[in-house]
């Protein structure tokens, strides 16, 4: 259902747009995530869901292209920790968040996984 699609979480949002837009596409062993708008409380289902669906044997990596999120909360970062230990293993970055803005690199900074999630 998310490979090559695009989901838009249905909510008030705020004057930038919809309150979360998922574009999904696949090549090969990897995934990129496109994730626009607020990855929060009520908008973190739906990201889990999508990674939930992409996830199989081949799958060595998912990069979510944070450009458009402009809020990230506790919940939607324990959604990508969980992915990050589902695939575990597979390569040496497993997730990675790409073109993130200030304020998503320091809500992963003041949790410590900076590092581990930022491609370096």
């Amino acid at each position: 259902m998310f490979a090559g699609a695009v989901v838009i979480v249905d909510g008030p949002g705020s004057e930038e747009g919809p309150p979360l837009e998922l574009a999904v596409r696949r090549s090969g062993p990897r995934v990129v995530i496109e994730v626009t708008g607020e990855l929060d409380i009520s908008t973190a289902p739906e990201l889990s869901q999508a990674i939930q669906e992409v996830v199989d044997p081949e799958l060595d990596r998912i990069e979510l292209d944070c450009a458009g999120l402009r809020f990230l909360d506790s919940t939607g970062l324990s959604v990508i920790v969980a992915a990050w230990k589902t695939l575990k293993g597979r390569s040496t970055q497993p997730v990675v968040l790409r073109n993130a803005r200030p304020a998503v690199e320091r809500v992963l900074r003041v949790a410590g996984l900076d590092d581990l999630l930022i491609e370096h």
